[in-house]
């Protein structure tokens, strides 16, 4: 009856099928990501820490200590 053809709607609504280049670059970008997240994740738990504040504080005090009977 018509001739206009009808095409399924892009996954998205991008209308580019790209899967192989995204199915390359998506491990590695989430991975990072990951990574990342692992990484601060660490360091929360190290900021959050009484002993490392304790030691940091220590560290610091020892030297202005240090730095003030130089000068």
């Amino acid at each position: 009856m018509s001739d206009l053809k009808t095409t399924e709607p892009a996954i998205n609504g991008t209308g580019v099928e790209s899967d192989d280049e995204d199915s390359k670059v998506r491990p590695v970008v989430i991975d990072q990501d990951v990574r990342e997240l692992e990484r601060r994740k660490r360091v929360e738990a190290i900021m959050s820490s009484k002993l490392f504040r304790e030691e940091l504080e220590r560290v610091v005090s020892d030297s202005l200590k240090v730095f003030v009977k130089n000068v």
